[in-house]
């Protein structure tokens, strides 16, 4: 008797920490930097409770996430953003359950939300007979007070990048087509950074939580180091972004986004390489944190930077060497 009451009482307490986790994706869902993690306490309870209980956690998220938008915020893009969420849920469940290498989850995983979400995307608007600029003119229009004054507040900042988006303003179309240029450059960062900060929480998660350390843990992503070879793509990316003009029309646009691409799989080695440092220097607790998030928003292309002169001189070296002296 004793021991069916003990079960019962494992069962309750299971629903009750899926419930908490199904609460929290909701919750992040609600902010639009936090979103960016809302498929992390769900891929959490797949990975501590199973796939049935977890993506059965999902689908409960993603019915009340319908309800909230639609029916309380009169909204859909709570509902949208989370639908969206749901693909990096099974992406970076499946890449830590599956035991795949992290990396190649985040290359291929990544490749194939981007492909997705571009076909939506198409789809959408084939279906509505709208073309895409002409879509982003008309929300440029119906939107410019609101942009201009969220923008005005940044110029008293003395932010060069709102006085230009603020002049542009005045011509919907060339902003529009600036966007078009831009975005899909943006769109794969985002993606593929999503999606790698995702599988890194899962699994240090099963690291820390379920003291699994085999094949693969989180140090394998802050280990990672771009192949050599793909130096020849940020040459060509770089010598179309400064010389596309001459080569024909979208070929700066092309290397301008490839260059953004690209960036990305560096910012990671230099991460890693930061995060090394500070274990380096033995720096933990509540000022790693802190730096390391400061340095994330605050200096992403320095990382980036770094990350690629590594593959030069190979920082990891000297801090090899300092430790081996003293």
């Amino acid at each position: 008797m004793a021991l069916g009451q003990q079960e019962v009482k494992r069962h309750t307490e299971t629903y009750k920490r899926l419930a908490a986790l199904t609460l929290a994706s909701l919750l992040l869902c609600l902010s639009f930097i936090m979103s960016f993690f809302a498929s992390f306490p769900v891929a959490l309870a797949a990975l501590l409770y199973g796939r049935s209980k977890g993506y059965g956690a999902a689908a409960i998220a993603w019915s009340l996430s319908f309800v909230i938008s639609f029916f309380v915020f009169r909204d859909q893009v709570m509902f949208a953003t989370y639908t969206a969420s749901l693909f990096v849920t099974v992406v970076s469940t499946e890449t830590v359950l599956r035991n795949v290498s992290p990396m190649k989850g985040v290359v291929y995983g990544g490749s194939a939300l981007l492909a997705i979400f571009m076909a939506a995307l198409f789809a959408t608007f084939s279906a509505a007979n709208l073309g895409v600029k002409e879509f982003l003119v008309k929300e440029i229009q119906s939107k410019k007070g609101q942009f201009e004054q969220s923008l005005k507040k940044q110029t008293g900042e003395a932010s060069d990048e709102a006085f230009q988006v603020l002049a542009l303003l005045e011509q919907p179309e060339v902003l529009a087509e600036k966007t078009l240029r831009e975005a899909p450059g943006y769109i794969a960062m985002g993606i593929f950074l999503i999606l790698w900060a995702n599988i890194f929480l899962l699994l240090k998660s099963k690291r820390t939580l379920l003291g699994a350390r085999m094949p693969y843990t989180d140090y394998d992503l802050t280990t990672f180091k771009a192949p050599e070879h793909l130096i020849w793509a940020v040459i060509a990316a770089l010598g179309l972004a400064v010389f596309g003009d001459q080569v024909g029309e979208g070929a700066q646009a092309l290397g301008m986004n490839a260059l953004k691409v690209l960036g990305v799989f560096y910012f990671f080695q230099g991460f890693g390489l930061y995060v090394s440092f500070l274990d380096h220097v033995n720096l933990r607790g509540l000022l790693r944190a802190v730096l390391v998030i400061l340095t994330v928003l605050m200096a992403a292309q320095v990382l980036a930077l770094l990350g690629l002169f590594d593959m030069f001189v190979n920082f990891r070296r000297f801090m090899k060497k300092k430790d081996q002296g003293e």
